[in-house]
């Protein structure tokens, strides 16, 4: 009898999960991708994520501020992300987040944010070798605030959700950015850094607005906006961080 349970349990959650595949093919279209995606979490630690490919069910997890393994995605448009919830003894996938994949790119890159409400705020950006090159800089404002940055003089401002490319002086050596952000329509400096630009690295500089521990210095006030700066190689398989480890530095 309770061989039968345990059977009877695997099949009602496998019911569960597939027709969480239909309803969220229900609700994007039946209009497919294949593209390539990796991850980063621009906060905590992220578990028991998961999402279809190909209708196979794909867990994803996610330490802070550290890129994923590429995966292949075959699938709607709009990827759409899940979370296990323990209704009485039963797990029940519940749908947390989706985001429109960008339209003609093969690589994408997924930022990943969670909700106090157990739901994830999502954000896709191309990420093609060709879109960006080695030896640039990346900046994406993944903040609700506007910034402005001083990028080796030039002043650049950024709006959320969007990005520009940098290139640095000296031969595209050296990147000094300074950067504040508008708050209630007073513009308050958050920080500022310099970082080496190498021809075989592609450097990416997310720009997020957290309070977490990560970024407590000391006793001092956390600052609502952070530079997190992370490098990948090419091909942009390999992928590590400034400080020399397998983690972005703190500003």
């Amino acid at each position: 009898m309770i061989f039968l349970s345990y059977i009877k349990r695997g099949i009602y959650l496998g019911v569960c999960l597939w027709g969480a595949v239909i309803c969220a093919k229900a609700q994007t279209g039946d209009t497919e991708t294949a593209v390539q995606i990796k991850a980063i979490s621009l906060d905590e630690t992220i578990t028991g994520l998961s999402y279809f490919s190909d209708n196979k069910n794909v867990i994803l997890g996610l330490p802070p501020f550290l890129f994923s393994e590429t995966q292949n995605y075959i699938g709607p448009k709009e990827l759409v992300f899940f979370k296990k919830i323990t209704v009485g003894q039963e797990g029940q996938p519940v749908r947390v987040g989706s985001v429109l994949l960008p339209s003609g790119a093969k690589r994408v890159l997924l930022l990943i944010a969670a909700r106090p409400d157990g739901t994830c705020e999502i954000q896709a950006l191309p990420d093609d070798p060709d879109g960006f090159q080695a030896g640039k800089a990346r900046l994406y404002n993944a903040t609700p605030y506007a910034l402005a940055i001083a990028c080796d003089g030039v002043l650049v401002q950024l709006a959320p959700g969007k990005m520009t490319f940098a290139s640095g002086s000296q031969n595209r050596i050296v990147l000094k950015l300074a950067y504040s952000y508008s708050m209630d329509g007073n513009w308050i400096r958050a920080g500022n850094n310099v970082f080496s630009l190498r021809p075989t690295i592609r450097q990416s500089i997310f720009f997020i607005a957290s309070r977490s521990d990560y970024f407590n210095v000391g006793a001092g006030r956390k600052s609502g906006v952070h530079m997190v700066p992370l490098e990948e190689g090419i091909p942009p398989d390999e992928t590590k961080v400034t400080d020399g480890g397998n983690r972005a530095q703190k500003h």
